[in-house]
């Protein structure tokens, strides 16, 4: 899974192709990355074959850029997708997944060099927490069937959207009472005045 996110995520990192690199201009538009503000979303089904067929089959999906935003874990064997993931205003609404990890994307490419490190540690944590949450699911799961199981892992959508949508939320106010400081309309006051 994380091969397939980390080439979904790719615009030639650290190679003169990056456009968010140091290559010449030429070079920086020379390929099309695969990665692209234009991406509206991403995803990877992944079936698995150490788990019970009714709790193998997982859709990682994943809303803004790859290169910023995670891929969230969604059991495939559930009867809901939480509002926020499964109905989006076309206009502005940080509630709706989709615009909450756009402007995760967005906050983050606008202040590349300064949140770039902040934004892969979110990356890593929120892929630890995922498997952490997939792996405990899956161990409940085991002893259910039916539809106590479709019920199960259907709260379990629920339950990750929501740990990741604390976490995104946490991100991005972090970034916006940074970005603060970035702007040049600001006065120091002097401390002798």
């Amino acid at each position: 899974m994380e091969d397939l996110e980390d080439v979904l995520s790719s615009h030639y990192n650290e190679t003169p192709y990056d456009p968010l690199g140091h290559g010449s201009e030429a070079d920086k538009k020379k390929f099309r990355p695969i990665s692209l503000n234009r991406t509206q979303n991403s995803h990877v089904l992944q079936i698995r074959n150490d788990v019970p067929a009714q709790q193998a089959a997982l859709m990682w999906i994943c809303f803004g850029v790859p290169t910023f935003t995670p891929y969230v874990p969604f059991y495939s064997n559930a009867t809901d997708t939480d509002p926020s993931w499964s109905e989006t205003s076309c206009d502005y609404n940080i509630k709706d997944a989709y615009w909450m990890y756009r402007t995760l994307s967005m906050l983050t490419e606008t202040h590349y060099s300064n949140f770039l490190q902040e934004n892969r540690d979110y990356l890593t944590d929120a892929k630890e927490e995922q498997h952490r949450l997939i792996a405990e699911t899956d161990k409940n799961a085991a002893e259910l069937s039916g539809q106590e199981l479709v019920a199960y892992l259907t709260t379990r959508n629920h339950e990750m959207v929501a740990e990741m949508r604390d976490r995104t939320m946490k991100e991005i106010g972090n970034f916006v009472k940074q970005g603060l400081q970035f702007s040049k309309l600001i006065f120091d006051m002097d401390a002798n005045l």
